[in-house]
């Protein structure tokens, strides 16, 4: 498992991954992407919430999957 770098990005929420286990690692940036499929809607609120509540965390999304292109 890499320990540092520039970007973690996490797809969230997964129940073995979750990001409190990943905040003191070396990286410059920490990003959570909500996870896609039937409950994106709920899990980009959640993930919101998230951010909002750890400022440590930026919101990542997959704008072409907003747009419509796969």
């Amino acid at each position: 498992m890499l320990k540092r770098g520039h970007e973690l990005k996490l797809v969230y929420p997964q129940a073995l991954a979750a990001p409190e286990a990943f905040e003191g690692l070396a990286f410059d940036r920490f990003s959570l992407q909500p996870m896609d499929g039937p409950e994106v809607a709920e899990n980009t609120a959640r993930a919101i919430d998230y951010c909002l509540r750890h400022p440590q965390w930026r919101l990542s999304v997959q704008t072409h999957k907003s747009l419509g292109i796969r």
